[in-house]
């Protein structure tokens, strides 16, 4: 299904059985400003430019040497940039090019302990980890060394729960015909076991299992990746704002991504996209929120219809999140209830 017809159907089920057809237009207008300029992380959605097309290039390199180079690299950004979205556009592509064979998963929360985290990849291409489930076997440690590990000496649990989730997930990896991308967001929230586990159980260069992390230029950042230093992983910034010309060019696709109404993709040409790009800098988090108030209210002259009420609003949405998968960004945002 298209953003437009997405949209449309939506537009129906806000705007009740029986409605007009300027009631529905209206909705639909409505709904496309919110989609346009909503912080979505769709890979349709994305927008090339100079900066991100770099980024990916650069992504592209270090994945292409398939696992004989470093087995982390990281996307280090300010926020706003669009470092999900890059993440995202990267597991479509990886996806894309091995014709439906699964080769990167977006993860768009960190925080987990090694086996809470196999148990969510495994669970995300519909398999059962070896080790998380009471009815299997145990696989054999797969690319896998126990860094540390005394012959007969007792390992505390966490220890032995760490290195059995990281054999179970370099076994998945193991399991397709090439190396398996793990694409962690806010990687700066991995808690200490796992960074601990991921330092002494993966190898830092011929690995079958890869990660590509997302982090904010900080302290925080600064230590993790000091704690990888034996991976020596490839930073690759984005840094670089949008220009004047580059933040036009944005708009108006994201417009007609989204199937906005010509007179108000119009609207850039009359100086409208410098003011926005002068009041967001750049920075494409800030721009949607700009360009969201500016759009806002265009359409609500007193010949339009009032917004749905609060229960047919609820609705719609309970309906269309069980018709489609919204990981990654909260459903509400389609609507303004």
């Amino acid at each position: 299904m298209t953003t437009n017809e997405s949209v449309g159907s939506l537009a129906k089920d806000v705007a009740g059985p029986g409605a007009s057809d300027l009631t529905v237009s209206h909705t639909v207008d409505r709904l496309a400003r919110r989609e346009a300029f909503s912080e979505t992380s769709d890979p349709a959605a994305y927008v090339p430019r100079a900066e991100t097309e770099k980024v990916l290039d650069s992504i592209r390199v270090w994945a292409e040497f398939d696992g004989r180079g470093s087995t982390i690299a990281a996307i280090v950004g300010a926020p706003g940039l669009g470092k999900t979205l890059m993440l995202r556009v990267v597991e479509s592509r990886m996806n894309k090019a091995k014709d439906g064979d699964a080769r990167a998963i977006y993860l768009p929360y960190a925080g987990l302990s090694p086996t809470d985290l196999s148990i969510w990849v495994h669970g995300l291409l519909g398999r059962v980890p070896p080790h998380g489930s009471p009815h299997s076997s145990p696989s054999p440690p797969v690319e896998v060394a126990a860094a540390g590990a005394v012959d007969g000496a007792e390992k505390p649990s966490g220890v032995d729960d760490a290195q059995k989730a990281m054999s179970d997930l370099a076994a998945l990896a193991n399991s397709f015909r090439e190396p398996f991308f793990l694409l962690f967001d806010d990687a700066d929230s991995l808690p200490a076991e796992t960074l601990r586990a991921l330092v002494e159980h993966l190898p830092p260069r011929e690995s079958r299992l890869r990660i590509l992390m997302a982090l904010n230029p900080d302290s925080k950042a600064t230590r993790l990746l000091s704690s990888l230093h034996a991976f020596a992983p490839p930073e690759v910034s984005l840094r670089m704002r949008m220009s004047a010309e580059e933040t036009e060019h944005y708009l108006r696709r994201r417009m007609e991504w989204a199937g906005l109404p010509a007179a108000d993709i119009a609207r850039l040409e009359d100086g409208l996209a410098r003011h926005l790009h002068f009041l967001s800098g750049g920075v494409p988090r800030a721009l949607h929120a700009e360009a969201s108030a500016e759009f806002e209210g265009v359409g609500a002259s007193a010949g339009s219809p009032a917004k749905s009420d609060h229960k047919q609003a609820k609705r719609a949405l309970d309906t269309k999140r069980q018709r489609e998968d919204w990981l990654g960004r909260p459903i509400e945002d389609d609507l303004e209830i």
